[in-house]
């Protein structure tokens, strides 16, 4: 069965079938209403109402006047709104999807962020559908180990960063995500802008692992000026340099001197004043 709004495939969720891609309700099981026989008390004629209309939940409710009929008019155009705004939410849910490369799985995550976030009140009339989405797929993203920053899930969803990631900790905390914020790729993040410049595994491995070693002395969040400097730090212990800070500073997208301050902070972290003569493997033994 396809839905009448979409085309998409419509499911039995707890007696109601329900569109899994726009969530409309297109109707509740129910047990087809009996034929009524009704007799005339001046007439020996019977009216067989087997093929009259039947209203009930699901039905179109006309301006038929019964008990009741006010009330379920006012609940059927309530639930077409709803399922329109369902339907653009979608629409732009269906973008970060295909944007970022996310499997199927993570857009029905999100539709259901979207649609639990609906109904507890969290959205405002100063979120736009598409900082809605941006702000949910920047949680699934994180969610999902993706190695893509805030800055540039917003430049390519064109949205202000400023907004999702206010919006994002919002709806993290609604969802009883937080922890997402804390959750680390450093292994896809690193990849990621590393073979901008080079494609080295054994450098890209001895950045990781300096990075998981100095992690477990001071815990720090895996930001691109972090791991920039850390990569410069691992470079400077190679035998011959290939790499230049300004290099590394552009593949990260971050300043020079960021670097140079997160080197600094590595170096009072070991206990170290020069690296002459030091390998990956000799700091992660301990020799100084």
């Amino acid at each position: 069965m396809k839905c009448k709004e979409c085309k998409g495939r419509v499911i039995d969720i707890d007696g109601e079938l329900s569109c899994e891609d726009c969530g409309i309700v297109q109707s509740i099981s129910l047990e087809s209403p009996k034929p009524q026989i009704t007799k005339h008390r001046n007439s020996h004629e019977f009216l067989d109402h087997e093929n009259d209309n039947a209203y009930g939940l699901g039905s179109v409710v006309g301006p038929e006047d019964f008990k009741g009929a006010s009330r379920l008019r006012r609940l059927a155009r309530r639930e077409h709104g709803m399922g329109r705004k369902m339907k653009k939410a979608m629409f732009f849910i269906s973008i970060v999807k295909s944007e970022f490369g996310l499997p199927n799985s993570a857009k029905l995550d999100m539709r259901n962020y979207y649609s639990t976030l609906s109904t507890k009140g969290v959205f405002t009339t100063r979120m736009s559908y598409e900082e809605r989405a941006a702000s949910i797929g920047y949680i699934t993203i994180k969610e999902y180990g993706f190695g893509y920053t805030l800055k540039e899930i917003c430049t390519i969803l064109d949205v202000t960063m400023k907004k999702v990631g206010r919006n994002a900790r919002l709806y993290a905390r609604h969802l009883g995500k937080s922890h997402v914020f804390t959750m680390s790729n450093p292994q896809g993040m690193i990849e990621k802008y590393c073979t901008k410049f080079t494609d080295n595994r054994k450098f890209m491995n001895d950045i990781l692992n300096m990075y998981h070693y100095l992690d477990n002395i001071v815990s720090s969040h895996p930001s691109t000026q972090y791991l920039a400097g850390i990569t410069y730090f691992v470079e400077k212990l190679k035998p011959s340099k290939e790499f230049t800070k300004i290099q590394i500073a552009e593949a990260f997208e971050t300043n020079p001197r960021r670097i140079t301050e997160v080197v600094k902070r590595i170096k009072d972290t070991l206990n170290i004043k020069d690296t002459f003569g030091l390998t990956v493997e000799d700091i992660m033994e301990g020799i100084r």
